[in-house]
């Protein structure tokens, strides 16, 4: 899902990021100048520079509302390379927590720098939305999320997804799990479900 993924990922980069302003607000920034794994300085110059430079931005606000804690978040990214890596992303958030309830969602936009990749299958154009909601009382945690990606492609021009989610903290130490899962992937043609679940256990062990 392109929602939260940045382009520069683990690459070498400048960054900044402020204190919290007023109580809840930090700004962060960044610069990639190259997204390629070399050694030799970034081929960015001149009329036709391979390499990927990639300048991001976010805002992120945290504050308390009575019991209920809010969290929200802005970010973007302008990717700038050949005309395969050139892409404008821009997302947001918001989660809730109000007691043993936390209801959280986001959407995401990427839009092409460069028109010949519009409906094709190296488009980067695409929406993403998601919502989830996740209940604590006792032991158990219980959780809902679906999310849909509307990815521009000629071939799948769609994917929807939810996950049912269950876990049970059987001590301190032991907790289990179990997850179903199901996903549609839609083209201008056809729907191909599928479906997957899963059963977890975690154990701690010392200190």
């Amino acid at each position: 899902i392109r929602d939260s993924a940045t382009t520069s990922g683990d690459a070498n980069k400048i960054i900044y990021i402020s204190p919290k302003l007023g109580g809840g607000l930090q700004i962060g920034v960044a610069y990639t100048p190259s997204t390629t794994a070399a050694n030799t300085a970034p081929a960015v110059g001149g009329n036709d520079g391979p390499d990927t430079q990639v300048y991001e931005a976010s805002l992120s606000f945290e504050t308390k509302m009575g019991t209920s804690d809010v969290k929200l978040d802005i970010g973007g990214e302008h990717v700038s390379g050949t005309s395969a890596n050139t892409h404008r992303r821009v997302r947001g958030g918001l989660n809730v927590t109000a007691g043993g309830i936390t209801v959280g969602g986001g959407i995401s936009k990427t839009s092409n720098l460069d028109s010949s990749k519009s409906n094709t299958t190296n488009t980067d154009e695409g929406r993403v939305y998601d919502l989830g909601i996740k209940y604590a009382t006792g032991a158990f945690t219980v959780g809902f999320q679906m999310s849909d990606e509307e990815t521009g492609e000629t071939s799948v021009t769609d994917y929807e997804n939810t996950m049912y989610s269950v876990t049970f903290n059987v001590n301190d130490d032991l907790s289990i799990g179990y997850n179903h899962v199901e996903s549609d992937q839609v083209t201008s043609s056809t729907h191909s479900d599928a479906e997957a679940d899963s059963l977890q256990a975690a154990y701690t062990m010392g200190g």
